[in-house]
Parts: structure tokens; sequence; C-alpha cells
């Protein structure tokens, strides 16, 4: 739940550029494996193999599956239940459910690239990092996980305590791209 003045201030901040919209990404969860566990979670997830770091794979359900390093991923959405892929995973991997610990807006509309580019220093022209990819950065001081989910439309996720100056940092550079 986002606080209503958080609220207020993502409203008076949009216009025709930009807008800025919270939204649900659970249940989500982190999946760590190594070895054998990285084919085991892959059956498991139903896919033949897990994406790279900073690609994004839409899993039969829906659910987003990104590569947040060599031994990490995201699972975003509803997806596989947690307790199925602890089973698969056993002793060669883990997996955590962090949907209390995140926090995600969507960043939309004809200026949303221009007001990221002005909060972080990712290059986020479509043609480096378009969809299908997905990357941790700072936005402003603060670590993020960014995904495009289309030309002009970004999930930006978050952990809850951060959410006041994630906002405040996009509001802020949505109030130059106007």
């Amino acid at each position: 739940m986002v606080d209503p003045a958080l609220l207020a201030m993502m409203q008076s901040a949009s216009g025709a550029a930009a807008t800025l919209e919270p939204v649900a990404v659970r249940p989500g969860l982190t999946l760590r494996a190594r070895g054998a566990g990285v084919q085991q979670l892959a059956r498991a997830l139903g896919v033949s193999l897990m994406p790279e770091t900073n690609h994004v794979q839409r899993l039969a359900d829906g659910a987003l599956l990104c590569g947040l390093r060599p031994d990490e991923w995201a699972c975003l959405g509803d997806g596989p239940e947690a307790a199925g892929l602890r089973e698969a995973v056993g002793a060669d991997g883990a997996v955590v459910d962090t949907s209390a610990s995140r926090v995600a807006f969507v960043l939309a509309g004809p200026g949303a690239r221009e007001v990221l580019s002005s909060c972080c220093a990712l290059d986020v022209r479509p043609h480096l990092f378009g969809v299908g990819r997905c990357a941790q950065t700072l936005l402003g001081r603060v670590g993020v996980f960014l995904l495009p989910l289309a030309t002009d439309r970004y999930l930006i996720v978050c952990r809850p305590s951060h959410a006041d100056y994630v906002v405040r940092w996009l509001t802020d550079g949505m109030q130059s791209v106007r």
C-alpha cells in the first residue's frame, strides 16, 4: 500500500509527458541456484534455460523471470508457488518470497525515457535497454530494479523504505519533462 501523500504527489506530477502509478508485483520470489540447481529450477519453471543476467523471460503463466546475476533471478507476478520451487531446487539453491520487500511503480508516457535518463545513469535508449531487458541500478542514491514494459513504459521496483525517495526523484524528473 502506497502512502496517500505519495499518491497525491504522483498524481500532481503526472501530465501529458509522463505518469507515475503504483502497481502490485505480488507475489515476488527471489531464486538462487548454482550447478545442478539451475537446471532443476528451469525444469520446475517450465523453461529450457534460465534467463541471462539483465534479460527477462515471460513464463507460460504470465509471470516475468528476470536475470539479476549469474546465480540469481527475480520472479514477478502470479507464477509458480515458492514451496514447489523449493522442493525442485533442494539443497542446490534457495527460493525466498520477497513480496513484502518490494514496491513497484510504472512510469509511462512519451517522456518516460527522458525522466529516467534524468534520474539514473543507466542508458535507457530502446536499442540498448528495450523490452526483454532488465537492470539493477541507482535512481538517485537508491538501488532499484528497472524493467522496460514497452518503449515508453517502465516498471520500477524498490524497497518499501525507499519508496518516498524514489517517488520524489521521479516526480522531480517529471517536472522538468513537461
